[in-house]
């Protein structure tokens, strides 16, 4: 079946490319947040710094292929037909997986879906082996200590990042407070000459270990190792000299030497995630071609030859990493869905306060409750001079950034940025030198979080709300994992059993599953892009663009219970359903409004329109609630199964909806209701259905009356 190895090969670098895409789309937070956060510089310098460090990671990455090779299996006990069912399973369960997650903006782990989908397409292969064999143990084919030992260090980095991150932005803080960058000349020379120094060091010296062009016998290795390697603290020394040289002469010059450390943080960290997840995306094929290579000229069965041949050392082509390496920043360019997973990431470590993304839970609010405990108990025994002391110097001067528009403000300073950087990098650097395939994305998450909790982003009104984005997307990697095993699984199952034809069909699914995200994360894109929630802080006449926001509000509540009574009528789930969602696109859109009515009012201390805003803000707030309510009312009435709606009740509801619908404008589009028939009355639920709709529906004329009666002057 030569024909078809050949087309699976092919298959395999086709899902490489698509992968990369869409591994970039979910990983692109990991070294973008803080810059973009912290507003180092323009977005496109941000992009172009980036895509450089991009670019030089992938040439560091050799070393990491042997994870794909070696890392889950033991490639002496598996077969070529085996390892490419495996391989074809893990690059298609991949791609679902991550696009999905990209799709709703949530970031995950490359690192920990890569290696639970070669753990889970192992299991499954090597018990349908054991199976036929009847001997030897699964413990035989998974190389079970060294995925422990990956899995165990993934994990492990989460509570790592997420304490090292804290303690560093605490006592960063301690130095540099709130107050203006220059008055802390020195300290910010100082904390520039440590982070750059640590970031060189770990980055040039340690990351260099596993440069492709770094080639056993030669003459730029042998310099490596005698001089950078035999000599760590005079390196050291003079890397720090020379940096703290540099950074006086910048200051000297006016330029602003923490900005200059987070743009250098951005190429250090973009550079670490490429060298250390471009594994992820590409070494499972590369292995693939490789043991099609050998096999090719064996002249043996698929299922007879071994490729015991993936445990030893294989270079990697370094012109297959620098394809990758352009296809990475390509991607980093062009890719939508990498500016959502950024915005999420972002949202939940901002500084200032506004609305909030992620609603609270039990857990969320028991965290939040043994926090404040802690706090209390520390209260108690740290002495009162210390404590003030703490305070002053986390003291912030007014409101944060309340002197410049919302939409250009920083959702952090550059202190925070650096720190974020600066720690993630060097975390994942000493870990990418020693061949530990650690994730990116938990690493530079939880440092992201640690910083925003030891810089007291997260307060009294925010924390619970904070915590609960935070567990969400903890509980999304535990789901990959989850999910990354089963279906990669069941996928190589598939494949190794019906070869061409399982590839096809999961290849057509994978197709459709990213054709249909495209057009879901596009929609909801352009839902986001029209929700006009902060325009009229920037707007030059706000009170126009509260009278067309009221009408827009009024017109798209009608619009949703006109839907959900049409669609409960003719008992069509699908369209309350709509009518259901689109209201929750408005409750969202009102809440942000909430948070920068707040964030207003902090700038705006004695503007007298705050009343005229509040009134108009309470108008829109009972709006949407009867709407919210009426929509929600009907759609659970279909799906709880509840009877059919009867001629008798549908006539009550006509009459009703006609009566506060029809003078919004005209006509009622009646039409569209069922026509009357000799149906009995009809039952408890059909007739509470009518009364509750009939008091929704008066509720929101009266809501919809006073709303348009406020004078916005």
């Amino acid at each position: 079946m030569p024909d078809f190895y050949l087309i699976a090969v092919g298959l395999l670098f086709t899902l490489a490319i698509v992968d990369l895409v869409v591994g970039v789309s979910n990983d692109a937070v990991n070294f973008l947040n803080s810059a973009i956060g912290a507003k180092a510089a323009p977005r496109w310098g941000i992009m172009v710094v980036a895509s450089c460090g991009i670019f030089l990671g992938a040439s560091f990455s050799s070393g990491m292929m042997e994870v794909a090779r070696k890392g889950v299996f033991d490639p002496q006990m598996l077969s070529f037909a085996d390892v490419m069912a495996i391989f074809l399973a893990v690059m298609l369960t991949d791609i679902i997986l991550l696009d999905l997650f990209n799709t709703w903006g949530m970031p995950t782990s490359t690192t920990v879906s890569i290696v639970f989908e070669l753990l889970g397409g192992t299991v499954v292969v090597s018990m349908i082996k054991l199976a036929a064999a009847e001997t030897g143990t699964l413990a035989d084919y998974v190389n079970s200590a060294n995925a422990l030992r990956i899995i165990s260090g993934i994990f492990l980095a989460v509570g790592i990042a997420f304490t090292i991150g804290t303690v560093v932005q605490f006592l960063s803080r301690l130095f540099f407070t709130f107050r203006e960058p220059a008055t802390k000349r020195w300290v910010a020379i100082g904390w520039s000459t440590v982070a750059l120094t640590a970031m060189i060091l770990f980055l040039l010296v340690k990351g260099l270990r596993g440069a492709s062009f770094l080639s056993e016998g030669g003459a730029l290795a042998t310099w490596y190792h005698d001089w950078w390697q035999a000599r760590p603290l005079v390196t050291g020394g003079l890397v720090a000299v020379g940096v703290f040289v540099l950074t006086v002469i910048l200051d000297f010059l006016r330029v602003n030497v923490l900005r200059l450390t987070v743009l250098v943080g951005t190429f250090a960290l973009a550079m670490a995630f490429a060298g250390n997840d471009l594994v992820n995306f590409i070494g499972v094929p590369i292995a693939g071609y490789q043991s099609y290579k050998a096999w090719s000229v064996a002249e043996t069965a698929p299922e007879d030859f071994s490729v015991r041949f993936l445990s030893e050392r294989v270079a990697t082509e370094p012109l297959l990493l620098f394809l990758a390496g352009g296809i990475m920043v390509v991607t980093l360019w062009v890719s939508k869905k990498a500016r959502s997973v950024t915005e999420t990431e972002v949202n939940l470590g901002r500084q200032s306060s506004g609305a909030e993304r992620f609603q609270p839970n039990a857990l969320s609010r028991a965290i939040t409750g043994a926090a404040l405990w802690m706090g209390r108990v520390l209260h108690i025994t740290v002495p009162m001079k210390v404590q003030g002391w703490i305070e002053r110097q986390f003291a912030q001067v007014g409101d944060y950034h309340m002197d410049i528009d919302l939409k250009e403000a920083p959702a952090f300073d550059l202190v925070r940025a650096s720190v974020n950087l600066t720690v993630a990098s060097v975390l994942i650097a000493l870990a990418t030198s020693y061949k530990m395939p650690l994730s990116t994305t938990y690493v530079s998450f939880m440092v992201a979080m640690g910083t925003s909790l030891a810089d007291r982003a997260w307060g009294r009104e925010s924390a619970v709300y904070r915590v609960s984005g935070v567990l969400h997307v903890i509980g999304g990697w535990f789901l990959t994992a989850i999910i990354a095993f089963t279906v990669a699984g069941f996928f190589a199952w598939i494949i190794f059993h019906t070869h061409v034809f399982g590839v096809a069909a999961i290849t057509a699914l994978a197709a459709w599953a990213i054709y249909h995200s495209f057009h879901a994360h596009g929609r909801r894109s352009k839902e986001a892009a029209a929700s006009r929630s902060s325009q009229w802080l920037s707007s030059m006449d706000q009170i126009d663009f509260w009278q067309h926001r009221r009408d827009d509000v009024v017109a798209r509540c009608c619009s949703a219970v006109e839907e959900a009574v049409i669609g409960v009528a003719n008992g069509k789930e699908r369209q309350t359903r709509e009518a259901v969602r689109s209201m929750r696109l408005l409750e969202l859109d009102h809440r942000q409004v909430g948070g920068d009515l707040i964030t207003w009012f902090g700038r705006a201390q004695e503007d007298p329109r705050k009343q005229v805003y509040l009134d108009a803000y309470s108008g829109e707030a009972e709006v949407v609630e009867e709407a919210v309510a009426l929509s929600g009312f009907c759609h659970d009435y279909l799906v709880n199964f509840q009877p059919p709606v009867t001629s008798p009740i549908l006539e009550l509801l006509r009459s009703s909806v006609e009566r506060v619908l029809g003078e919004r404008d005209g006509e009622w589009e009646s039409a569209r209701l069922p026509e009357l028939s000799k149906d009995p009355v009809g039952s408890r639920a059909q007739i509470r259905l009518m009364l509750e709709v009939d008091r929704r529906l008066r509720s929101l004329r009266e809501s919809v009356k006073r709303l348009r009666e406020h004078a916005l002057t």
